[in-house]
């Protein structure tokens, strides 16, 4: 139901050079998550061998790396939940709590978010016109629907888009265009290129106010995109197969923010 929901502890030679199931992530995530998490594991793994050929400097289970790929998106910013051996608490700062249990000192990790709500990602296969146009519809069609099902199958309707978000404002569902309008942890609907999911909205400061109260240090924060036409007309026009263009979006608006966070002692 819910993609990538669990969290990957790997050690660090399985992390280079590459993810060990790329294919299982969607078409700009690996434009733009790969190369970030390959970076970094190519830094670890330099910390990990001394280049004079003595001791290394630190072991792969010292600096272990974990790999959290858009599962914030799937949690509440708090709850609870009823088990048989009592209340546990749920949400987004225990999430990142946990991750923190499992890093050892000096251990890495990169936590990636959906970000940009407030944007449209298409692949470019249609006009924004014909886009906004088809949106319009399909939400009309929705009206006040709060089926889930219903809400799900007609999203799902919408051709030629990557990323949408859409949010309830008096009982309508409509297209997110200024992410301030979102409250951190708030129910969404978002268009993924695996079809329409539910979501909760968090902010980047939700994340970094996790990271200080789990014990974590954000060494890096990477918003990544194509930063100009330059590089994005270079990546359409090399790709063999037009199903992975991506839009004029992807140009200067980052899809993602890609957190790299250690444990310090």
């Amino acid at each position: 139901m819910m993609k990538k929901l669990s969290l990957s502890l790997m050690s660090l030679l399985f992390l280079l050079p590459a993810f060990a199931d790329v294919e299982a992530l969607r078409i700009d995530e690996k434009v733009f998550v790969r190369p970030f998490v390959t970076k970094i594991s190519e830094q670890l793994a330099l910390q990990a061998t001394n280049k004079e050929g003595g001791e290394p400097v630190a072991t792969a289970e010292q600096i272990p790396a974990l790999i959290s790929i858009n599962v914030g998106c799937n949690i509440p910013s708090h709850s609870h939940l009823l088990t048989q051996e009592g209340c546990r608490e749920l949400g987004l700062s225990t999430y990142i709590a946990q991750i923190a249990q499992e890093m050892k000192v000096n251990g890495a990790a990169v936590i990636t978010a959906p970000a940009s709500y407030d944007v449209v990602f298409t692949n470019g296969s249609r006009s924004d016109e014909e886009i906004y146009q088809s949106m319009e519809e399909i939400l009309a069609k929705i009206g006040t629907n709060q089926d889930p099902e219903v809400i799900k199958n007609t999203l799902g309707e919408l051709h030629g888009v990557n990323r949408a978000t859409f949010v309830h404002r008096e009982d309508k569902l409509v297209l997110v265009s200024d992410v301030r309008a979102l409250r951190s942890g708030e129910a969404i609907w978002r268009i993924t290129p695996d079809g329409a999911m539910q979501d909760n909205y968090h902010s980047e400061e939700e994340y970094l106010v996790a990271f200080r109260s789990a014990g974590l240090f954000c060494e890096e924060i990477s918003r990544p995109s194509f930063y100009g036409e330059l590089k994005w007309k270079m990546y359409n026009d090399n790709l063999q197969d037009k199903k992975e263009a991506l839009g004029a979006a992807y140009m200067e608006n980052n899809a993602f923010t890609i957190y790299h966070v250690v444990k310090k002692a």
